[in-house]
């Protein structure tokens, strides 16, 4: 639900349905809502813009945008399953600007804006062994109780602590005085715990009217990055596809950035660096004393080499469509595997590892892909757009680059047209001999 608080600004909803993925972890109605009382619905790379929302959505994730405030909802399987949902949602929320003073967060997300130090509250001490049933609601991280937060529907707005619907405060400079912060509070026994000191030793940073201290300029940042040497959108992708899947497994945000038009060794940034690019750019070639090796038609590179006392991963490709391939052997490399009914993600979480990689890979075959073939049941004839698009976007993952589609011509012999001809089905007139 989003409001600006301004009576004259439309009132917008959305929700992400996981119910609506399927088995490639994507769909087509997975964002719904109401953009001033309209409904909308759209999935695979679908938008929606209502006043200030926008609304974003990729293969599998979908972005919210309003005043600041930037919402990311990723869907996912649920693995080893043994009931329920097929499907879960990990949300992050990110806030940018003054966000504190303007928007007045509220709200259990809202409150871990509202102070520049971590809130502690109550938790549980679980026993080393048998059946404990957990009680800690983070009382003493938040204001009140847990049910003071409960609301009535799914886009409800009422709650004992909420400003739903409070016009913004005008932002002001912002002087520069610290947040009331809080000292972390002893881990509990459930048994044992009061809860009211903690509760009283903090308030919301609107009720006192504390301005929001302005954002100091971040050092420069020495976490690894990935950095693509532009020119072609497969890289980009390609890119992307690291960052994506060193998240998924090692749980890190490598932020993705382009060499731009100098596409020199000297443009990457500091720190740790994965750079994918054509074997033939500049920055690849500066460092062919360590790689030792090119590309051949087709081929890949995927190699660890130190440089300015850090280390460079080089993720290279004898073409665009190369280097992608070589993206997704990279994934493989730290544990993903990749098949025609989607990813397989361990859910064991891995440590970031960028060094140690020595791989140098070839074709065998120029052209490589799959023939479907329509007459079974799990044969094209049955899919829909999805099992197109499904099937499609694995075949850089499989190391492919062809998909055809096996089809019949009239008969198959002449003993399946006499077969018909002699039922008194000929549909098709007899071909001379």
């Amino acid at each position: 639900m989003a409001s600006d608080g301004t009576p004259e600004t439309q009132a917008a909803t959305a929700s992400f349905s996981a119910a609506e993925l399927n088995e490639f972890n994507t769909g087509w109605r997975v964002v719904n809502g109401t953009c001033g009382g309209r409904t909308f619905g759209f999935g695979l790379n679908g938008w929606k813009d209502c006043e200030e929302l926008k609304l974003r959505m990729g293969y599998s994730s979908a972005v919210w945008t309003v005043r600041g405030w930037t919402i990311t909802v990723r869907g996912n399987h649920i693995y080893d399953r043994t009931s329920g949902p097929l499907h879960r949602l990990d949300v992050s929320f990110s806030a940018s600007k003054c966000v504190v003073e303007v928007a007045m967060p509220h709200g259990i997300i809202g409150q871990s804006f509202a102070s520049a130090s971590p809130r502690h509250g109550r938790v549980d001490l679980y026993p080393p062994s048998g059946r404990f049933k957990t009680q800690a609601m983070a009382e003493g991280a938040i204001e009140g109780q847990a049910a003071n937060y409960e609301v009535a529907t799914p886009f409800a707005t009422h709650f004992a602590f909420s400003c739903f619907g409070t016009p913004p405060r005008e932002p002001t400079l912002c002087p520069e005085v610290p947040l009331p912060t809080t000292p972390p509070a002893p881990r509990l026994d459930a048994s044992a715990f009061d809860g009211g000191a903690e509760r009283a030793s903090r308030r919301l940073s609107e009720a006192a009217g504390a301005p929001c201290a302005p954002p100091s300029a971040p050092p420069p940042s020495t976490s690894p990055s990935v950095v693509y040497s532009g020119g072609d959108e497969s890289l980009l992708l390609a890119a992307k596809e690291v960052s994506r899947y060193v998240y998924l497994r090692t749980g890190e945000r490598m932020p993705v950035s382009s060499l731009g038009s100098r596409r020199r060794l000297s443009a990457l940034p500091a720190g740790d660096v994965v750079l994918v690019a054509l074997d033939s750019d500049d920055a690849v070639s500066s460092l062919r004393g360590q790689l030792g090796s090119s590309t051949s038609a087709g081929g890949y590179l995927i190699k660890s080499v130190s440089e300015g006392g850090r280390t460079v991963l080089v993720i290279a490709g004898y073409d665009a469509s190369a280097t992608l391939v070589a993206a997704y052997r990279y994934a493989e490399l730290i544990g993903v595997g990749f098949g025609f009914e989607g990813d397989a993600i361990p859910d064991e979480v891995t440590s970031l590892r960028l060094s140690g990689f020595d791989e140098l890979g070839e074709p065998r075959f120029t052209v490589r892909g799959v023939q479907p073939f329509h007459d079974f049941p799990a044969g094209p004839d049955l899919w829909g757009t999805e099992e197109w698009v499904g099937i499609v976007s694995q075949l850089p993952k499989l190391g492919l680059n062809f998909i055809g589609v096996h089809t019949y011509t009239k008969f198959n012999s002449q003993y399946d047209q006499s077969q018909v001809s002699a039922q008194g089905e000929c549909f098709y007139s007899p071909t001379p001999q």
